[in-house]
Protein backbone atom coordinates (compact mmCIF):
# COMPACT_ATOMS: atom_id res chain seq x y z
CA UNK A 1 0.00 0.00 0.00
CA UNK A 2 1.11 3.53 -0.43
CA UNK A 3 0.90 6.25 1.91
CA UNK A 4 -0.62 10.25 1.51
CA UNK A 5 3.43 10.77 1.67
CA UNK A 6 3.69 8.61 -1.76
CA UNK A 7 5.91 6.24 -0.15
CA UNK A 8 5.25 2.55 0.85
CA UNK A 9 3.28 2.23 3.76
CA UNK A 10 5.98 0.49 5.70
CA UNK A 11 8.37 3.57 5.10
CA UNK A 12 5.84 6.63 5.68
CA UNK A 13 7.53 8.98 9.05
CA UNK A 14 3.79 11.33 8.95
CA UNK A 15 2.59 9.54 11.74
CA UNK A 16 5.49 9.48 13.96
CA UNK A 17 5.23 10.64 17.16
CA UNK A 18 7.00 13.62 19.25
CA UNK A 19 9.99 11.36 21.52
CA UNK A 20 10.23 12.83 24.89
CA UNK A 21 14.29 12.92 24.38
CA UNK A 22 14.32 15.48 21.75
CA UNK A 23 11.62 17.87 23.75
CA UNK A 24 13.29 21.23 24.98
CA UNK A 25 16.25 20.85 22.01
CA UNK A 26 14.77 22.91 19.10
CA UNK A 27 13.05 26.31 18.78
CA UNK A 28 12.28 28.83 16.43
CA UNK A 29 14.12 31.90 17.22
CA UNK A 30 12.50 34.91 18.77
CA UNK A 31 10.01 37.27 17.16
CA UNK A 32 11.59 41.12 17.42
CA UNK A 33 8.18 42.61 16.31
CA UNK A 34 10.16 46.50 16.07
CA UNK A 35 12.84 47.20 13.89
CA UNK A 36 13.28 49.64 16.07
CA UNK A 37 15.87 46.88 18.24
CA UNK A 38 17.67 46.53 15.19
CA UNK A 39 20.88 48.78 15.91
CA UNK A 40 23.56 49.81 12.99
CA UNK A 41 27.72 48.52 13.70
CA UNK A 42 28.14 51.98 14.78
CA UNK A 43 25.87 52.15 17.17
CA UNK A 44 26.58 48.89 18.26
CA UNK A 45 30.27 49.22 18.51
CA UNK A 46 29.53 52.94 20.65
CA UNK A 47 26.88 51.06 23.16
CA UNK A 48 29.64 48.19 23.79
CA UNK A 49 32.24 50.99 24.32
CA UNK A 50 30.65 51.73 27.75
CA UNK A 51 31.75 48.62 29.40
CA UNK A 52 31.45 44.72 29.38
CA UNK A 53 27.55 44.34 30.81
CA UNK A 54 26.30 45.93 28.04
CA UNK A 55 27.19 43.08 25.89
CA UNK A 56 24.38 41.01 28.16
CA UNK A 57 21.32 43.22 26.00
CA UNK A 58 23.95 44.57 22.67
CA UNK A 59 23.91 41.42 21.02
CA UNK A 60 25.10 40.21 17.08
CA UNK A 61 21.97 39.43 15.38
CA UNK A 62 21.14 36.32 12.99
CA UNK A 63 19.07 35.70 10.40
CA UNK A 64 18.78 32.22 7.88
CA UNK A 65 20.07 34.67 5.49
CA UNK A 66 23.28 35.21 7.56
CA UNK A 67 23.86 31.31 7.88
CA UNK A 68 23.19 30.52 4.33
CA UNK A 69 25.24 33.30 2.49
CA UNK A 70 28.36 34.06 4.93
CA UNK A 71 31.59 32.59 4.74
CA UNK A 72 31.85 32.32 7.92
CA UNK A 73 28.06 31.54 8.44
CA UNK A 74 27.95 34.48 11.40
CA UNK A 75 25.50 37.57 12.01
CA UNK A 76 25.84 40.61 9.93
CA UNK A 77 23.87 42.49 12.30
CA UNK A 78 23.03 43.75 15.94
CA UNK A 79 20.12 43.78 18.01
CA UNK A 80 19.27 45.67 21.21
CA UNK A 81 17.59 42.54 23.59
CA UNK A 82 16.59 43.30 26.77
CA UNK A 83 15.23 39.83 27.32
CA UNK A 84 12.99 39.49 30.28
CA UNK A 85 14.35 42.63 32.05
CA UNK A 86 12.02 44.72 33.77
CA UNK A 87 11.23 48.25 32.34
CA UNK A 88 13.27 49.76 36.12
CA UNK A 89 16.14 47.16 35.27
CA UNK A 90 16.51 48.29 31.51
CA UNK A 91 17.44 52.20 33.16
CA UNK A 92 20.80 50.67 34.16
CA UNK A 93 21.64 50.83 30.07
CA UNK A 94 20.04 54.17 29.44
CA UNK A 95 21.61 55.21 25.78
CA UNK A 96 19.67 51.47 24.66
CA UNK A 97 16.48 52.28 26.94
CA UNK A 98 16.43 55.50 24.95
CA UNK A 99 16.57 53.75 21.64
CA UNK A 100 14.09 51.15 22.12
CA UNK A 101 11.80 54.42 23.69
CA UNK A 102 12.00 56.14 20.50
CA UNK A 103 11.70 53.98 17.79
CA UNK A 104 9.98 51.22 19.15
CA UNK A 105 7.29 52.43 21.91
CA UNK A 106 5.53 54.52 19.21
CA UNK A 107 4.70 51.80 17.04
CA UNK A 108 3.91 49.06 20.38
CA UNK A 109 1.50 52.35 21.82
CA UNK A 110 -0.76 51.53 18.73
CA UNK A 111 -0.69 47.94 18.45
CA UNK A 112 -3.60 45.49 19.46
CA UNK A 113 -2.26 43.26 21.73
CA UNK A 114 -2.19 44.68 25.28
CA UNK A 115 1.08 42.22 26.42
CA UNK A 116 3.06 44.16 23.30
CA UNK A 117 2.01 47.55 24.43
CA UNK A 118 2.65 46.86 27.94
CA UNK A 119 5.96 45.37 27.27
CA UNK A 120 7.08 47.50 24.55
CA UNK A 121 10.90 47.43 25.64
CA UNK A 122 10.59 43.35 25.20
CA UNK A 123 10.69 41.32 22.05
CA UNK A 124 7.04 40.16 21.06
CA UNK A 125 8.17 36.70 21.58
CA UNK A 126 11.49 36.40 24.08
CA UNK A 127 11.42 32.63 24.09
CA UNK A 128 12.77 32.28 27.65
CA UNK A 129 12.83 28.14 27.70
CA UNK A 130 15.26 28.47 24.76
CA UNK A 131 17.30 31.31 27.04
CA UNK A 132 17.74 28.86 29.76
CA UNK A 133 18.74 25.89 27.28
CA UNK A 134 21.16 28.03 25.95
CA UNK A 135 22.43 29.83 28.81
CA UNK A 136 24.64 26.87 30.28
CA UNK A 137 26.57 26.09 26.46
CA UNK A 138 29.58 26.99 25.35
CA UNK A 139 27.92 27.59 21.63
CA UNK A 140 24.47 25.96 19.89
CA UNK A 141 23.98 25.06 16.53
CA UNK A 142 21.90 27.22 14.03
CA UNK A 143 20.21 26.39 10.38
CA UNK A 144 17.89 28.57 8.38
CA UNK A 145 14.30 28.26 8.99
CA UNK A 146 13.59 27.86 5.52
CA UNK A 147 15.47 27.61 1.81
CA UNK A 148 15.93 25.30 -0.92
CA UNK A 149 18.74 23.65 1.49
CA UNK A 150 18.93 23.66 5.08
CA UNK A 151 22.49 24.06 6.34
CA UNK A 152 24.02 23.87 10.45
CA UNK A 153 26.49 25.75 11.97
CA UNK A 154 27.94 27.02 15.12
CA UNK A 155 26.91 30.01 16.93
CA UNK A 156 28.47 31.92 19.96
CA UNK A 157 25.64 32.17 22.84
CA UNK A 158 26.06 35.97 22.66
CA UNK A 159 24.90 36.10 19.53
CA UNK A 160 20.69 36.12 18.89
CA UNK A 161 19.05 34.42 16.57
CA UNK A 162 16.17 35.62 14.65
CA UNK A 163 12.70 33.78 14.14
CA UNK A 164 14.24 33.36 10.77
CA UNK A 165 16.18 30.45 12.53
CA UNK A 166 15.91 27.72 13.97
CA UNK A 167 17.94 27.21 17.22
CA UNK A 168 19.14 23.81 17.91
CA UNK A 169 20.68 23.30 21.91
CA UNK A 170 23.58 21.10 21.59
CA UNK A 171 27.10 21.90 22.11
CA UNK A 172 28.63 19.08 21.01
CA UNK A 173 30.66 17.64 18.05
CA UNK A 174 28.15 14.78 18.05
CA UNK A 175 24.77 16.17 17.77
CA UNK A 176 26.35 18.49 15.05
CA UNK A 177 27.23 15.56 13.16
CA UNK A 178 23.38 13.90 13.77
CA UNK A 179 22.04 17.20 12.16
CA UNK A 180 24.27 17.79 9.44
CA UNK A 181 23.89 14.26 8.36
CA UNK A 182 21.99 12.64 5.18
CA UNK A 183 19.53 10.60 7.51
CA UNK A 184 18.59 13.69 9.06
CA UNK A 185 18.21 15.42 6.03
CA UNK A 186 15.69 12.88 4.63
CA UNK A 187 13.56 12.86 7.76
CA UNK A 188 13.46 16.47 7.44
CA UNK A 189 12.25 16.72 3.87
CA UNK A 190 9.85 13.93 4.79
CA UNK A 191 8.51 15.68 7.83
CA UNK A 192 9.04 19.48 7.10
CA UNK A 193 6.24 21.74 5.02
CA UNK A 194 7.10 23.68 2.09
CA UNK A 195 6.83 27.51 0.48
CA UNK A 196 7.11 27.35 -3.16
CA UNK A 197 10.05 25.44 -3.89
CA UNK A 198 11.69 26.06 -0.33
CA UNK A 199 11.74 23.64 3.13
CA UNK A 200 10.10 25.20 6.28
CA UNK A 201 11.83 23.16 9.24
CA UNK A 202 9.25 23.09 11.60
CA UNK A 203 10.86 21.80 15.21
CA UNK A 204 7.24 20.49 16.14
CA UNK A 205 7.31 18.15 13.19
CA UNK A 206 10.36 17.51 12.08
CA UNK A 207 13.02 17.61 15.35
CA UNK A 208 10.27 16.53 17.97
CA UNK A 209 9.78 13.32 16.03
CA UNK A 210 13.24 12.70 14.42
CA UNK A 211 14.47 9.03 16.00
CA UNK A 212 18.09 10.39 17.46
CA UNK A 213 21.05 7.64 16.71
CA UNK A 214 22.58 6.29 19.36
CA UNK A 215 26.33 7.24 20.29
CA UNK A 216 28.57 4.87 18.52
CA UNK A 217 31.11 3.84 21.72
Amino acid sequence: PISTSLRPRSASVTHARPLPQNERRAFIGPVINGAGFILTEDEAASLLAKGDAWRKIIRPYLVGDDVLNRPDHGPSRWVIDFGFLTLEETMKFPAAADIVRARVKPDRDNNRDDHYRKYWWQFARPIREMREVLGPLSRYIAAPAQGKRIVCAWQDVWTCPSNLTIVFGFDDDYAMGVLSSFAHEVWMREQASSLEDRIRYTPSSVFTTFPWPDRVP
